[in-house]
């Protein structure tokens, strides 16, 4: 395991990002004290900030009103309003 400050580090990233993808392990340290390994990943993960597509397929039926606008006692409770 090959020992890189992090000054080093971040003037040569892209190339410790390659080595990284290579299978090569890191250790970070901040004026020669260890605080961080870096290493690559068992499997890289797809990702997916807010979960969006993880209903898919759970909604079965959908009214053929349900673009329609709101009635204005509907729309005053939504807003949490009094008509």
């Amino acid at each position: 395991m090959k020992t890189i400050n992090i000054q080093e580090a971040k003037t040569h990233l892209s190339s410790y990002v390659r080595q990284v993808k290579a299978g090569e392990h890191f250790l970070l340290c901040e004026r020669n004290v260890p605080v961080a390994e870096i290493h690559p990943i068992s499997k890289a993960r797809k990702f997916n900030p807010a979960g969006m597509g993880n209903a898919r397929g759970l909604v079965v039926f959908m009214s053929k009103r349900f673009n329609d606008p709101l009635k204005d006692k509907e729309l005053a409770a939504f807003l949490n309003n009094p008509l």
